[in-house]
Protein backbone atom coordinates (compact mmCIF):
# COMPACT_ATOMS: atom_id res chain seq x y z
CA UNK A 1 0.00 0.00 0.00
CA UNK A 2 2.77 2.36 1.28
CA UNK A 3 5.08 4.40 -1.25
CA UNK A 4 7.57 3.87 1.91
CA UNK A 5 6.69 0.24 2.55
CA UNK A 6 10.05 -0.75 3.23
CA UNK A 7 10.25 1.89 6.25
CA UNK A 8 7.46 0.19 7.97
CA UNK A 9 8.95 -3.42 6.83
CA UNK A 10 12.01 -2.23 8.34
CA UNK A 11 10.22 -0.79 11.80
CA UNK A 12 8.34 -4.56 11.57
CA UNK A 13 12.06 -6.64 11.11
CA UNK A 14 13.02 -4.66 14.74
CA UNK A 15 10.54 -5.99 16.46
CA UNK A 16 11.15 -9.07 14.97
CA UNK A 17 14.75 -9.03 16.60
CA UNK A 18 13.77 -6.62 19.73
CA UNK A 19 13.31 -9.98 21.77
CA UNK A 20 9.76 -8.21 22.58
CA UNK A 21 7.50 -10.96 21.30
CA UNK A 22 8.66 -14.75 22.62
CA UNK A 23 9.56 -17.38 20.23
CA UNK A 24 6.84 -19.62 19.11
CA UNK A 25 4.35 -17.26 20.52
CA UNK A 26 0.91 -16.41 18.96
CA UNK A 27 0.69 -13.19 16.49
CA UNK A 28 -2.77 -11.57 15.09
CA UNK A 29 -1.99 -9.34 11.93
CA UNK A 30 -5.17 -7.27 11.67
CA UNK A 31 -5.83 -5.80 8.62
CA UNK A 32 -3.34 -8.31 6.64
CA UNK A 33 -5.09 -6.95 2.79
CA UNK A 34 -3.10 -8.33 0.31
CA UNK A 35 0.55 -8.28 2.07
CA UNK A 36 2.26 -10.93 2.94
CA UNK A 37 4.77 -9.31 4.87
CA UNK A 38 4.00 -10.51 8.58
CA UNK A 39 4.14 -13.93 7.54
CA UNK A 40 7.10 -13.91 5.61
CA UNK A 41 8.60 -12.29 8.42
CA UNK A 42 7.18 -14.14 11.68
CA UNK A 43 6.30 -16.71 9.78
CA UNK A 44 9.55 -19.23 10.39
CA UNK A 45 9.57 -18.52 14.54
CA UNK A 46 6.05 -17.84 15.06
CA UNK A 47 2.56 -18.77 14.72
CA UNK A 48 1.07 -16.12 12.78
CA UNK A 49 -2.50 -15.47 12.21
CA UNK A 50 -3.24 -12.95 8.81
CA UNK A 51 -6.50 -11.23 9.26
CA UNK A 52 -9.03 -8.71 7.40
CA UNK A 53 -12.07 -6.73 7.56
CA UNK A 54 -13.06 -8.92 4.25
CA UNK A 55 -11.87 -11.83 2.74
CA UNK A 56 -12.75 -12.99 -0.76
CA UNK A 57 -10.76 -13.71 -4.02
CA UNK A 58 -8.79 -10.76 -3.38
CA UNK A 59 -6.64 -12.43 -0.31
CA UNK A 60 -8.53 -15.55 0.02
CA UNK A 61 -5.17 -17.33 -1.16
CA UNK A 62 -3.24 -16.47 1.71
CA UNK A 63 -3.02 -19.45 3.94
CA UNK A 64 -4.57 -19.06 7.16
CA UNK A 65 -6.55 -15.96 6.51
CA UNK A 66 -9.74 -15.45 8.51
CA UNK A 67 -12.53 -12.80 8.76
CA UNK A 68 -12.26 -9.97 11.43
CA UNK A 69 -13.42 -6.37 11.83
CA UNK A 70 -10.59 -4.84 14.11
CA UNK A 71 -13.64 -2.83 15.53
CA UNK A 72 -15.48 -5.71 16.43
CA UNK A 73 -12.17 -7.80 17.96
CA UNK A 74 -14.16 -8.69 20.76
CA UNK A 75 -16.85 -10.22 19.02
CA UNK A 76 -14.99 -12.05 16.45
CA UNK A 77 -13.65 -16.19 17.18
CA UNK A 78 -9.99 -14.62 17.88
CA UNK A 79 -11.21 -13.55 20.82
CA UNK A 80 -11.47 -16.98 22.33
CA UNK A 81 -7.87 -17.18 22.28
CA UNK A 82 -4.89 -14.87 24.11
CA UNK A 83 -2.30 -13.65 21.82
CA UNK A 84 1.58 -13.10 22.62
CA UNK A 85 1.37 -9.81 20.00
CA UNK A 86 -1.28 -7.99 18.13
CA UNK A 87 -0.06 -5.99 14.82
CA UNK A 88 -2.14 -3.14 13.56
CA UNK A 89 -0.17 -2.24 10.58
CA UNK A 90 -1.76 0.69 8.42
CA UNK A 91 -4.95 0.18 10.26
CA UNK A 92 -5.87 2.87 12.89
CA UNK A 93 -6.00 5.92 9.86
CA UNK A 94 -9.25 3.72 8.69
CA UNK A 95 -10.72 3.11 12.06
CA UNK A 96 -13.65 5.74 13.42
CA UNK A 97 -12.60 5.30 16.93
CA UNK A 98 -8.82 4.03 17.03
CA UNK A 99 -8.79 4.02 20.96
CA UNK A 100 -11.64 1.32 20.86
CA UNK A 101 -9.68 -0.85 18.79
CA UNK A 102 -6.39 -0.45 20.89
CA UNK A 103 -8.23 -1.29 24.23
CA UNK A 104 -9.87 -4.45 22.06
CA UNK A 105 -6.25 -5.65 21.02
CA UNK A 106 -5.43 -5.05 24.63
CA UNK A 107 -7.75 -7.30 26.44
CA UNK A 108 -6.99 -9.97 24.00
CA UNK A 109 -3.45 -10.17 24.41
CA UNK A 110 -1.61 -12.34 26.66
CA UNK A 111 -0.41 -10.57 30.19
CA UNK A 112 2.71 -9.43 28.64
CA UNK A 113 1.94 -9.14 24.91
CA UNK A 114 2.63 -6.34 23.04
CA UNK A 115 0.42 -4.15 20.55
CA UNK A 116 2.93 -3.47 17.04
CA UNK A 117 1.07 -0.33 15.77
CA UNK A 118 2.17 1.76 12.11
CA UNK A 119 0.09 4.67 10.65
CA UNK A 120 0.82 6.59 7.80
CA UNK A 121 1.59 10.64 8.37
CA UNK A 122 2.75 12.46 5.27
CA UNK A 123 0.71 10.04 3.01
CA UNK A 124 -2.04 10.90 0.46
CA UNK A 125 -5.59 10.02 1.18
CA UNK A 126 -6.27 6.51 0.66
CA UNK A 127 -9.85 4.63 0.35
CA UNK A 128 -10.81 1.44 -1.14
CA UNK A 129 -13.89 0.01 -2.65
CA UNK A 130 -17.25 1.33 -2.60
CA UNK A 131 -15.03 4.71 -3.23
CA UNK A 132 -12.70 3.29 -5.57
CA UNK A 133 -14.21 1.85 -8.53
CA UNK A 134 -10.82 0.62 -10.08
CA UNK A 135 -10.20 -1.47 -6.88
CA UNK A 136 -11.95 -4.90 -5.54
CA UNK A 137 -11.03 -4.48 -2.16
CA UNK A 138 -14.09 -3.48 0.68
CA UNK A 139 -14.77 -0.23 1.17
CA UNK A 140 -12.23 1.78 3.49
CA UNK A 141 -12.10 5.35 4.87
CA UNK A 142 -9.16 6.91 5.35
CA UNK A 143 -10.04 9.16 8.27
CA UNK A 144 -6.72 9.96 10.58
CA UNK A 145 -3.21 11.13 10.27
CA UNK A 146 -1.83 10.42 14.02
CA UNK A 147 0.95 12.77 15.62
CA UNK A 148 3.48 11.24 17.53
CA UNK A 149 1.79 12.86 20.91
CA UNK A 150 -1.42 11.55 19.58
CA UNK A 151 0.13 8.37 19.42
CA UNK A 152 1.24 8.50 22.99
CA UNK A 153 -1.86 9.55 24.07
CA UNK A 154 -3.81 6.54 22.51
CA UNK A 155 -1.22 4.07 24.06
CA UNK A 156 -1.58 5.86 27.61
CA UNK A 157 -5.27 5.63 27.32
CA UNK A 158 -5.38 2.28 25.99
CA UNK A 159 -3.75 1.13 29.38
CA UNK A 160 -0.07 0.04 27.63
CA UNK A 161 2.49 -0.11 29.98
CA UNK A 162 5.79 0.61 28.89
CA UNK A 163 4.86 1.66 25.57
CA UNK A 164 7.05 3.30 23.23
CA UNK A 165 6.82 5.67 20.43
CA UNK A 166 8.64 6.87 16.92
CA UNK A 167 8.83 8.41 13.56
CA UNK A 168 9.43 6.73 10.02
CA UNK A 169 11.14 9.01 7.86
CA UNK A 170 13.05 8.68 4.70
CA UNK A 171 15.82 11.28 4.90
CA UNK A 172 14.79 13.06 1.70
CA UNK A 173 12.46 15.53 3.04
CA UNK A 174 12.93 19.51 1.15
CA UNK A 175 10.28 21.19 3.06
CA UNK A 176 9.80 20.44 6.25
CA UNK A 177 12.28 19.07 9.36
CA UNK A 178 11.76 15.49 8.76
CA UNK A 179 11.58 15.70 12.96
CA UNK A 180 8.33 17.30 12.29
CA UNK A 181 6.62 15.66 8.99
CA UNK A 182 7.17 12.21 9.00
CA UNK A 183 6.32 9.30 6.61
CA UNK A 184 5.08 7.78 9.45
CA UNK A 185 4.23 6.79 13.40
CA UNK A 186 4.76 3.75 14.95
CA UNK A 187 4.26 2.58 17.93
CA UNK A 188 4.43 -0.57 20.32
CA UNK A 189 3.05 -1.27 23.90
CA UNK A 190 3.03 -3.93 26.65
CA UNK A 191 -0.18 -4.99 28.69
CA UNK A 192 1.14 -4.93 32.04
CA UNK A 193 1.53 -8.00 34.08
CA UNK A 194 -0.84 -6.80 36.99
CA UNK A 195 -2.95 -4.15 36.42
CA UNK A 196 -1.39 -2.82 40.23
CA UNK A 197 1.67 -2.32 38.73
CA UNK A 198 0.48 -0.11 35.86
CA UNK A 199 2.23 3.53 35.58
CA UNK A 200 1.93 4.24 31.67
CA UNK A 201 5.47 4.51 31.76
CA UNK A 202 6.76 5.52 28.08
CA UNK A 203 10.01 4.35 26.85
CA UNK A 204 12.71 6.77 25.92
CA UNK A 205 12.91 6.39 22.16
CA UNK A 206 16.94 5.09 22.37
CA UNK A 207 16.25 2.49 24.53
CA UNK A 208 14.12 0.66 21.49
CA UNK A 209 17.58 -0.05 19.69
CA UNK A 210 18.35 -3.60 18.29
CA UNK A 211 21.03 -4.49 16.43
CA UNK A 212 20.11 -4.41 12.58
CA UNK A 213 22.15 -5.94 10.37
CA UNK A 214 23.23 -3.81 7.15
CA UNK A 215 21.46 -6.42 5.10
CA UNK A 216 18.60 -6.69 6.28
CA UNK A 217 16.25 -6.24 3.44
CA UNK A 218 18.42 -9.17 1.57
CA UNK A 219 17.05 -10.88 5.10
CA UNK A 220 13.53 -10.33 4.31
CA UNK A 221 13.62 -11.13 0.83
CA UNK A 222 14.86 -14.36 1.47
CA UNK A 223 12.13 -14.59 3.99
CA UNK A 224 9.88 -14.18 1.70
CA UNK A 225 10.93 -16.49 -0.94
CA UNK A 226 11.50 -19.28 1.73
CA UNK A 227 7.82 -18.58 2.70
CA UNK A 228 6.43 -18.28 -0.30
CA UNK A 229 8.01 -21.64 -1.17
CA UNK A 230 7.13 -23.15 1.42
CA UNK A 231 2.99 -21.82 1.29
CA UNK A 232 2.26 -20.91 -2.83
CA UNK A 233 4.44 -23.32 -4.30
CA UNK A 234 7.09 -20.73 -5.44
CA UNK A 235 8.30 -16.97 -5.97
CA UNK A 236 6.20 -14.53 -7.59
Amino acid sequence: MMAERWLWDRYLFQIRESGLIPEGGNILDIGTGTNTTTLEMFGDRWNVTPSDINVGDWNSHIPGMVEVDAFKMSESPIANQKWHAIILSEVLEHIREPLVVLRQAWHLLELGGVVVVTVPFMYRIHEYGSNDPETVEPGLLDYWRITPSGMSLLMFNASYDPFWVGRLVHGDKKTFPEFYCPDGVVAWGIKPVSISTRICEKVPEEVFAPEIPDNWREIQTTMAEEWRKKNVGGTK
